[in-house]
């Protein structure tokens, strides 16, 4: 049982003030309504993030939502100042960043070493807790000349596992050799019959003009992006 989640959890259509348009042209309004745990440290606001303040997004609200932005409209600056500060009050915190006790020995230490290198203050780094815990590259100095301290884990297979079975990438392509048809061979799709496909591009400024491109299904990551930019 959870109190206090501050959601329905369930979809509305919230209007053109909340309109998303997707890469192949369609418009979305319909939004599930998030839990408002953390909307205080949300900035920026709304799903496009164009709301620079909580007054401004609760304002951008239609649909369904439309009654409810009309009370907070109608309602005295000082009720409205009212909510805003419960809103802002409603924080979630970057808990990595946060001075913590994690080896349990009552004292949150200044100097805090892992693998024998100092991480600085004490925090809740989840990677220091690991069975094989991450060692960073520690003190280094910088193109600049400057002496900074490098948080790049050096023991990367080791600590988060790359080396086990179900886990094993060859070619380094973000898919695992056991869902890799051709695990020696980078690339999206590899191993796989390379049909000609056709993509539908819809034109600017809403106006659908249904343009067939034809080329090879795309291959990596960053050639499938390259199609999106193109439609």
């Amino acid at each position: 049982m959870v109190d206090a989640i501050f959601t329905d959890l369930r979809h509305h259509d919230l209007g053109a003030g909340l309109r998303e348009k997707g890469f192949d042209g369609s418009v979305n309004t319909v939004w599930r309504t998030p839990p408002l745990w953390g909307v205080g440290s949300g900035f920026p606001w709304g799903h496009d993030g164009t709301s620079l303040t909580l007054q401004d997004v609760i304002l951008r609200h239609g649909g369904d939502a439309e009654n409810s932005r009309d009370l907070f409209a109608s309602a005295s600056p000082a009720r409205q100042r009212k909510l805003i500060d419960f809103l802002e009050r409603l924080q979630l915190y970057d808990i990595e960043t946060l001075p913590a006790d994690i080896d349990g020995n009552g004292v949150i230490q200044k100097n805090f070493v892992v693998v024998g290198k100092n991480t600085g203050r004490e925090r809740f780094n989840a990677e220091w807790l690991f069975e094989t815990p991450a060692e960073i590259q520690g003190n280094v100095t910088n193109v600049q000349g400057i002496g900074i301290r490098s948080f790049a884990v050096e023991n990367l297979v080791e600590a988060y596992g790359l080396d086990l079975p179900l886990r094993q990438d060859s070619d380094l392509d973000g898919w695992p050799d056991v869902w890799d048809a051709a695990p020696n061979t980078p690339g999206f799709g590899d191993g796989q019959q390379r049909n000609e496909v056709t993509f539908e591009n819809a034109g600017g400024l809403g106006i659908a003009s249904r343009v067939g491109i034809h080329m090879s299904k795309p291959e990596t990551p960053q050639q499938r992006i390259a199609v999106l930019a193109r439609t």
